[in-house]
Order: structure tokens, then sequence, then C-alpha cells
């Protein structure tokens, strides 16, 4: 017999399993599945639980069975018990996230799934059991390992006709509870020889110490999902709410026969309005750079012309511009170059350097928006003649926060994550983005592409409940914080 660790565990989870293992790089790990679905396990009384032991018993010294409620009777398996291993949780969820989370959920009447539940639902949703009388929503937990989950969550909401939305989870609880299990196994071989009495003393801390940050990231993990959950809508909801009661306002005023009040109250909406796209803007980059920092946030990579993509967005910015009597310019080298990369990233990327160009370039100025291709990379430059930057904030003009003059006036104002989004963007596709820049004299700003091309299978899904803005109202929140 090997000294080989067997994991049994649901087909619903070993995506997750697997991505686990192949991240901690373990090795003398033997995967097994049972049946994904829950009815099937009670109705064959443990069949296909005993079929994925037996896949393991030859070559496993030890097997941890990883299961909920409804596998049955376990304790009446017929496997010597010294090298079996049973965790068993109510809701199988709780590998992932905090209970009280999913008490929370169920109270709500919310009929949860999990992204590997989706992957054949048309053949398995009569398996269900689902009650509709008793179900207000349906929510996919997204350990963010399927790219086309919320896809086919759309495709059952449409489908039982119930409504549906998704909640992040991840996998660090999951892969930090595979972690222990393993560190356990590791300790118990040890102890099979004396000579290693030093080395399975240190496991034995280790255990000691990852079953508290375990308990630990639990709570955390709550924490971080009710600061997820809660971020978006205390702050979006309100502005909403203000966004549409100023659409109102707006139509009651210069509809009324008070001429005389017209104006004023035009002026009151565009200054409310601007300051709702504003805050919408600060939400919107505090949500992403928390996201970044935590590893949630990803960028959708489609084979794109980007000369079009930067082409357009820079066009669509030269009218704003011209009102503010500056003179913008788009100069290309190649007409067409198709590569990977998420366009609605690469616009934001455009938009706030354009932003900032914008900001400290006097009225008269000119800004030129310039692509040189490579071949294998292709070179963005944004520059313009406006006031520059001083040599000893240059370093640091990327960093979070960072301002290059406090004192700025009103229509200079920045939160200081800008430009620390736009370097995070430009990293996750691979690039680079510096600086060249004279004090009184302007600024230009450099970024430098990798050029790849996506096959067809290796193109991301983009997610079909997330559209995309339009460019005039991108172009409204990225330049909110410009007063006239």
């Amino acid at each position: 017999m090997k000294n080989n660790l067997g994991i049994v565990i649901c087909k619903n989870f070993i995506e997750e399993l697997e991505l686990v293992l192949k991240n901690i790089n373990i090795k003398n790990v033997i995967v097994s599945t049972f049946s994904s679905e829950c009815r099937c396990v009670k109705k064959e009384k443990n069949a296909s639980i005993m079929e994925a032991i037996r896949r393991c018993e030859e070559t496993c010294s030890k097997i941890i069975i990883i299961c909920g409620t409804c596998c049955k009777n376990l304790n009446k398996l017929t496997v010597n018990k010294y090298k079996l291993e049973i965790y068993r949780t109510k809701y199988c969820f709780e590998l992932f996230t905090n209970k009280d989370i999913i008490l929370d959920f169920i109270s709500k009447k919310l009929y949860l799934l999990t992204p590997g539940k989706l992957k054949k639902w048309e053949k398995d949703i009569n398996a269900w059991e689902i009650n509709r009388e008793n179900i207000a929503k349906i929510r996919l937990l997204d350990t963010g390992i399927h790219e086309d989950s919320l896809k086919k969550l759309e495709e059952i909401s449409e489908y039982l006709d119930i409504p549906c939305d998704s909640f992040f989870i991840g996998i660090d609880v999951f892969t930090m509870f595979i972690e222990k299990c393993i560190l356990q196994w590791k300790l118990e071989c040890e102890r099979e020889d004396i000579s290693e009495h030093k080395r399975t003393e240190n496991l034995r801390l280790k255990i000691q110490e990852q079953s508290k940050l375990l308990g630990e990231a639990m709570e955390y993990d709550k924490l971080k999902k009710e600061f997820f959950a809660n971020l978006s809508h205390e702050f979006k909801t309100p502005l909403n709410v203000m966004t549409s009661t100023l659409q109102l306002l707006k139509l009651i005023g210069l509809n009324g026969n008070d001429s005389e009040n017209e104006e004023k109250i035009k002026q009151y909406y565009d200054i409310m309005n601007q300051n709702c796209y504003r805050l919408l803007r600060l939400v919107n980059n505090l949500i992403d750079i928390t996201k970044i920092d935590t590893g949630y946030f990803k960028i959708n990579l489609r084979n794109e012309n980007v000369i079009t993509v930067i082409e357009d967005i820079t066009l669509a910015v030269t009218s704003y511009a011209k009102n503010k009597g500056l003179e913008v310019t788009f100069d290309t080298d190649i007409e067409e170059k198709v590569m990977a990369c998420d366009a609605e990233k690469i616009e934001r990327i455009i938009l706030n350097l354009l932003s900032n160009a914008i900001k400290f370039t006097p009225a008269g100025g000119k800004i030129l928006v310039s692509i040189v291709d490579k071949n294998s990379s292709i070179i963005v430059s944004v520059k313009d003649n406006g006031v520059g930057i001083p040599y000893a904030m240059q370093k640091s003009i990327f960093e979070r926060f960072i301002q290059v003059d406090k004192s700025f006036s009103r229509n200079r104002e920045g939160s200081g994550i800008g430009l620390s989004l736009v370097k995070s963007l430009v990293e996750m596709h691979g690039g680079v983005i510096g600086i060249l820049s004279e004090y009184g004299k302007g600024s230009e700003f450099v970024i430098k592409l990798p050029v790849r091309v996506l096959s067809e299978e290796q193109t991301t899904i983009l997610e079909a409940n997330i559209a995309r803005a339009n460019s005039a109202q991108r172009i409204s929140i990225e330049f909110s914080d410009i007063y006239d």
C-alpha cells in the first residue's frame, strides 16, 4: 500500500478542490468523487460514496470523506476505521464561508447554489425538489471557479421564474480547511517514524496554528462578506435615488411655466448630478481597489482591436475637452491590432489618464493620445502640455491616495485612488506604466502592453448580467471631479 491520502468529495466541489491542491503544490493526494445529487445519495444508500472509497482503498493509507448531512449511516461503513476520517457539515456551503452567513440566507428563504451544481442543471434540476412558494430568491454562492456560472444562474432563474443574484465567497476558507486536513495526515505519517520526532512536533504546532488561523479566517470571512455586501448597497442605493429624483426635478423645472426659475433649477440639477457621479466614481474605485487587494477582481479577456477601443473612447472625450478650451488629438501608426484585452478596463485606463490631463492642462493646451506598434507589444501614450509633475513626486505618483498638490483648488480635486487603480489594471494585462514629466511643461504617461491572442477555448466569457455602461455615462463619472 502506498502512503497516499485519499479525499472523497461531492462532484459539485471537485474543481475547487483541484485548484486548492494545485495552489498548495501537494503530492500523494488521490481525489475520488461521489454523486453530485443529494437525492441520489439518499436513494442509493451511499452506494456512490462506497464506490468512491473503494477507488482509494488500495493506494491510500488514509481516506478523508468530506460531505453533508445528505450522506447517512456513514458510521456503518465497512472500512478500516483507523484509515477513515469523516468531515461532515450540516450545509455543504460551510466548507467555504461562515455558518452564520448561511443561516441568515436560509432564514430569508433563499435557495442556495454553488457553481458545481450549475454545470448540468438542465439534466439535474428535477432532482432538486424546489418548492417555488417557499423560495424568495435563488442565490449563487460563487467560488470564482467557473466563468459561466452567472450565465447559467440567469438561465435557471428564467426557467423557474424565480429572481436570482450572486454572492462571492471565494475559496480562502476551503483552502485553509484542506491544508489543515493534509497537515493532520502528515502528522500521522510522521508518528510512524520515531526518528522524525522533532518534525512531528513542528507539524503538530502547525496544526494548532492552522486551526487557530482557520477560526480567525472564518470570522474574518464573515466580516469581509458583510463588508462587500453592504458597501455597494449602502453607497449606491441613495446615489441612485438622488439621481432619479434629480431627473424628475429637471423634468418638472424645464416643463413648468415659471421661466424665471428655470435656469436656477437647471444649474442646481447639474451641480447635484455631477456630485452624484463624483461619489459614484469614488465608490466604484474604492470597491475595485478593495477587490484587487483581496484577489477578487477579474479582467475579462477577449480578442479585441485595441486601436479601435482606444480611438473611440478618445474621440468621445474631444467635445468635452473642447468646451474646456483644450485640443485632443489621436494618432496611431497602425490601424488594427487584435490582441487579448478587457476593452472596458482599457477604456477606463484611458479615461482616467485623459481626466488627469484635462484637469491639469490650462485652456489653450493640447492633449495627444498616440499608439506605436512594436509587434510583440504596443506603446500607448497620453501626453499634455499642462502643469507637469515635480520630479520628487514622480516616483510615488502611482501609490494609493497620493496627490501631487494637496492644496488643489475645486477644479482639481481627486481622491488619489485613480492612478493606483490604473497601474493595477495595466499590470493585470501584463503591462507596465511610467511617467515622463517636467514641472511647468507637461506630462506624458506611457503604457507598454504585451500583445497576445487567445484561442477560442482560452477566451474568457463575459458575464451576461454585467452590462457595460455607455461611453457618455462613463465619461461623466470619470470626469465628475472637474468643475467648470
